[in-house]
């Protein structure tokens, strides 16, 4: 499982519980709100509480700016190309040019079952001239992941395991499920 970076689908209301900064998208806003911020001593609480953005709100190219699109990371995962890839993990797929061949090869062939069937005689290629065939895809994967320390973990399976020496020398390990973290 890994991770990607993309804008997300819902903005961000400026307000006092405003995070980080630093994962607003649009890079002339978020030099615009730093310098905003540094008015008040870089205090969110004091800068974006309701307000003082009522009495004093925020235009920005003459627009007033209350809500701003913001980085959001995702989970990905590998998926091998093959005749059991499903229509909702197509509509997943993270690499806008690898969807619209696939997308076109299913519809060259009718189903996804005949699109990626017998794939050693008859590929699908990314770059031809490169040679470089599509042989596995990576997908969004929105299953439940909470975010712990500098890593996440997904929700409802083991959370780590637990390998250490004791005073003896002797390595003991614990499986640690997620709700005993």
């Amino acid at each position: 499982m890994g991770q990607v970076k993309r804008i997300a689908e819902k903005k961000v209301k400026l307000n006092d519980k405003l995070i980080d900064i630093e994962n607003i998208a649009n890079e002339e806003i978020k030099k615009f709100l730093k310098e905003y911020l540094n008015a008040f001593d870089n205090n969110v609480q004091v800068a974006f509480n309701p307000k003082t953005l009522k009495k004093n709100p925020l235009f920005f190219k003459g627009l007033e700016l209350k809500d701003v699109a913001v980085y959001e990371f995702v989970c990905t995962k590998r998926v091998k190309l093959s005749e059991h890839v499903t229509p909702a993990q197509i509509e997943k797929i993270t690499d806008k040019k690898i969807k619209d061949i696939l997308e076109a090869r299913i519809k060259e062939k009718g189903k996804i079952k005949n699109a990626f069937s017998n794939l050693e005689e008859n590929p699908i290629w990314l770059s031809k001239e490169n040679a470089i065939q599509i042989k596995s895809i990576t997908v969004y994967d929105e299953s439940k992941v909470e975010k712990v320390r500098n890593g996440y973990v997904k929700t409802g399976s083991n959370h780590h395991a637990l390998i250490y020496k004791n005073e003896e020398g002797k390595l003991i390990d614990k499986v640690v499920s997620f709700w005993e973290r």
